[in-house]
């Protein structure tokens, strides 16, 4: 079956992909965010159901969207 997981940007461990770098100079926005969406098409093709797996976060939501990646 076909469907869409979305998840917040917090979600999830940080991840160090350069192993020469020093992890006490670097900053990650991953804090394992629990929340998380699943979307389906419907049968027939007309649209998509979503379905709210977690809808809390474990941080404060942004108030600005500047420099957001």
């Amino acid at each position: 079956m076909t469907f869409v997981l979305l998840g917040c940007e917090r979600g999830g461990k940080y991840r160090r992909y350069k192993k020469d770098v020093n992890i006490s100079r670097t900053r990650s926005r991953k804090c394992e965010c629990p929340f998380r969406l699943r979307g389906k098409p419907v049968k027939g093709g007309q649209g998509w159901m979503v379905e709210l797996i977690c809808g809390s976060h474990n941080h404060d939501l942004t108030e600005t969207m500047v420099g957001h990646p």
